[in-house]
């Protein structure tokens, strides 16, 4: 309740002074209305949570004006007050969506449990829209939570430390596989919005005809109750846009007004709802690239290209590979009911020679098929040839100039990172004229 926004809407002034001054205690906001006109005037400017709604007012009955705002689109937990009982207006009530009822005269503790039970039944209905939407994605079952120590993957850790507390969006980029989402993820639980709902959306799996419904939710039209949005029940959380480049030109018209100013339109309503979202975009394209074959909005990617964060790939990432491996064997071995197979040094050598052109989905799959056979099949991994075989000082230039770069020149960084001194770069770069 403490993060309650509630409107309380009544022609008798006493029974408004009593519902305010018994919620506003226990509520964040709570704010009054005299009749409907002036409620419908005060939903244009901010989002409720809760309205407590007397029903026998000069005007429109309290149930028909609900019924208006459901069919406009508009959401909210709906708690209808009455002096006349009787059971065809309960039911009625009910079936405009009314979530509670109350009678007058009515006693603090029946408001307070009231809106109690309300603000319980809005947050089941948001939890179960997202555990459905988690449920029908596609998705690695363990995650690898940006795990390795490589100066690659710390870079990347680095940087979204620094934007996680800004309210700013974030362009991921990065190849397939390469870990993309569990980089929103982590950006999402440093963030304040943490204890808020994550909602990841692919943009790619979605169809293009559902998507805006799916996304903005829609009013609700004859024997259809509508439904809610994925962005409504994202509510102070973070919103994931996988595969942005994806997005079909329509929905990227409507996002661009989303992130402009943060506000939506259900699909077939008339009324605009105010959001609160941090949004988190990815992609494994170059959206400037399809900007400039007019399959992405330019102004849409000015929105979304404010700080962009590269993920590398896992041939990048050194011994990275072997602890991501050992990773999804113990989580693979326990969802298969299999023994974990031992990763000794033929197999960490095979690992880290393989280029992974598919990255930590590739290397996943690689130890579940393993699992499955009993056996690691390097063979599928390629044989190393006399060819594969680098000298000595060219995978050590490589490999320092990476960090170098990672690291923006800073070289005791850079040192630290190859467990090595300062004094060791200096000599190598100078003898490489660097």
């Amino acid at each position: 309740m403490r993060q309650a926004s509630v409107l309380v809407v009544d022609d008798e002034p006493g029974m408004r002074n009593f519902l305010v001054k018994t919620l506003q205690p226990h509520c964040r906001a709570v704010l009054e209305a005299a009749d409907v006109g002036i409620a419908s005037a005060m939903l244009q400017q901010q989002r409720f949570d809760i309205v407590l709604l007397d029903n026998r007012m000069p005007g429109p009955r309290g149930i028909d004006w609900l019924v208006q705002q459901r069919n406009q689109g508009w959401r909210f937990e709906a708690i209808m007050i009455t002096a006349f009982p009787d059971l065809d207006t309960a039911v009625e009530a009910m079936r405009a969506g009314a979530a509670d009822f109350l009678f007058k005269p009515c006693r603090a503790n029946q408001v307070l449990n009231a809106v109690r039970r309300s603000m319980e039944l809005a947050a089941l209905r948001r939890e179960n829209l997202l555990l459905r939407h988690e449920l029908d994605r596609a998705r690695l079952s363990q995650r690898s939570q940006l795990l390795g120590n490589s100066p690659a993957i710390e870079a990347v850790r680095d940087r979204l430390r620094r934007v996680a507390g800004l309210p700013t969006p974030v362009l991921i980029s990065g190849g397939s596989g390469t870990g993309k989402e569990e980089a929103a993820r982590f950006l999402h639980a440093l963030s304040g919005r943490a204890d808020r709902p994550f909602v990841a959306i692919n943009c790619a799996t979605i169809p293009a005809d559902m998507l805006e419904a799916e996304l903005f939710g829609h009013a609700p039209h004859g024997a259809d109750q509508g439904r809610t949005g994925l962005f409504v029940s994202a509510e102070g959380g973070t919103v994931f846009f996988d595969e942005i480049a994806e997005l079909p030109r329509p929905a990227q018209a409507a996002l661009l007004r989303v992130l402009d100013r943060q506000t939506i339109r259900p699909v077939g309503s008339e009324r605009e709802r105010a959001l609160d979202l941090r949004f988190v975009f990815a992609t494994g394209k170059t959206l400037a690239a399809e900007v400039e074959a007019g399959r992405f909005r330019e102004d849409l990617f000015f929105r979304v290209n404010v700080l962009q964060i590269e993920m590398p790939p896992l041939k990048l990432r050194g011994t990275d590979t072997i602890d991501l491996a050992a990773f999804f064997m113990a989580g693979l071995a326990a969802e298969l009911g299999l023994e974990p197979l031992p990763i000794d040094s033929q197999v960490r050598a095979a690992l880290l020679r393989h280029p992974w052109p598919g990255n930590i989905r590739e290397l996943r799959n690689f130890v579940e098929r393993s699992l499955i056979f009993g056996r690691f099949p390097l063979e599928t991994l390629g044989p190393a040839t006399p060819q594969d075989i680098e000298p000595l000082d060219a995978v050590q230039r490589r490999h320092i100039l990476q960090a170098l770069e990672l690291a923006g020149g800073n070289r005791s960084r850079a040192a630290d990172w190859l467990g090595v001194s300062r004094k060791t770069i200096e000599r190598k770069c100078a003898r490489w004229g660097l």
